[in-house]
């Protein structure tokens, strides 16, 4: 009976079996890049396939790389070259200011020499007129006064005119100098030769001042005037010593003054106005001058 129900078991454990799997099959096993994986474990990537991904990546990072790096050097050369046409530049300005220094430095130089001369000019003059008027005051001769007819000159550019005590020749700076300029132009020693032959011949004692006088155009900087005072002083005493080189006129009766635009004949309101306050003025004075 036993055995009866042992052989019973199996056969209903292989019935049950055999239904299963009609019923639901069999499961095959899971297959990654065409190898079988065993439930329960990670598939298995090789390395070639572990490059693969990064590789585009790191193509795209060299190319963007380069790009920056050619920018980097267009950016460089740049530079380079503005670097180089700034040191240009600058080396250019220095040269420059190196030259406006050193015509300062001449500028202001003849300044000091003019007003330095003006100074003992003005000094022998004041000595002069003092030591006149310890004697008594100006004597006047009939050969050399003041108040006898003054003499002319047919000469462009050239006037004359008694200014209460004194005798003006007022010569235009046109007849003796260029435009701003305080060098004698062609034919100005020959007109400042007849003057002061005239002048010596007419007025041998007295003490005759050389002033000169611009209009009120302002000079520009890094020119070669610091102002009008230096520029008129400068044409004085381009007179002063163009009469004292020739030997017309004795530099003890001679003072030299730079007015600047400090004394106009007319306003500075026209060209034609301007023109004629520019200009050289020998003044005769009646003080006689000493060492004669």
């Amino acid at each position: 009976m036993r055995a009866v129900s042992r052989v019973l078991s199996i056969a209903l454990v292989l019935v049950a079996v055999t239904s299963g799997c009609q019923q639901g099959g069999l499961v095959p096993p899971p297959v990654y890049q065409g190898q079988p994986v065993v439930t329960g474990q990670a598939p298995v990537v090789t390395q070639p396939q572990l490059g693969a991904m990064p590789q585009q990546q790191l193509q795209s990072r060299i190319s963007s790389l380069d790009r920056i790096n050619e920018e980097t050097e267009r950016q460089l050369a740049d530079s380079r070259q503005q670097r180089l046409l700034l040191e240009n530049q600058l080396a250019s300005r220095q040269a420059e200011l190196d030259k406006l220094r050193d015509r300062l430095k001449t500028t202001t130089a003849q300044l000091v020499q003019a007003r330095d001369q003006a100074t003992a000019a003005e000094q022998r003059a004041q000595q002069a007129i003092a030591a006149t008027r310890s004697r008594g005051g100006a004597v006047i001769t009939a050969n050399n006064s003041l108040n006898q007819q003054l003499p002319q000159w047919n000469l462009p550019g050239v006037t004359v005119a008694r200014d209460a005590d004194v005798v003006r020749v007022r010569i235009a700076s046109s007849s003796l100098f260029g435009a701003n300029s305080a060098t004698l132009a062609g034919g100005a020693t020959s007109t400042l030769d007849r003057i002061a032959s005239e002048l010596a011949r007419t007025y041998p004692d007295q003490i005759i001042g050389i002033e000169g006088h611009t209009d009120n155009s302002q000079q520009q900087p890094g020119g070669p005037w610091v102002s009008n005072h230096h520029l008129s002083t400068a044409q004085a005493m381009a007179v002063y010593n163009h009469l004292i080189g020739a030997g017309l006129l004795r530099s003890g009766q001679l003072h030299v003054a730079g007015h600047g635009a400090n004394h106009p004949l007319y306003s500075n309101t026209s060209a034609e106005a301007r023109a004629a306050n520019r200009r050289i003025e020998v003044v005769v004075y009646p003080e006689r001058a000493s060492g004669r």
